[in-house]
């Protein structure tokens, strides 16, 4: 599992670009305010099951958040598809409370448009 080190956070148009930066792995998402705190709610009101939301993109393809039973949590980026049941995926695992403090900090980020 990954220490979040760093996080940075980019905006556009709304948009927003957050970077986070990981023991051994960088990951950049497109998102969104509303996608974020649909993220949050999930993690501050889930407990022992296996639940998952997207939290924005990478490119073209979606980045969800993966919470696992036994704690742990995901970042995935579903790729494409390789086969039917296959598709090609990056991911990333990271403490669930580290990535609660990195959202609540963009959440309190105003929004230019």
């Amino acid at each position: 599992m990954s220490e979040v080190l760093d996080f940075q956070l980019d905006e556009k148009d709304g948009q927003i670009l957050l970077g986070l930066s990981l023991g051994g792995a960088v990951i950049d998402i497109l998102t969104s305010q509303k996608e974020l705190a649909e993220c949050l709610k999930l993690i501050e009101t889930k407990d022992d099951v296996f639940e998952d939301v997207r939290i924005g993109k990478f490119g073209i393809y979606p980045v969800t958040v993966n919470l696992h039973r036994d704690g742990e949590t995901s970042i995935f980026i579903d790729g494409p598809d390789f086969d039917k049941h296959r598709v090609q995926s990056a991911a990333v695992w990271l403490e669930r409370d580290q990535l609660k403090t990195v959202i609540k900090s963009v959440l309190k980020q105003p929004v230019h448009n």
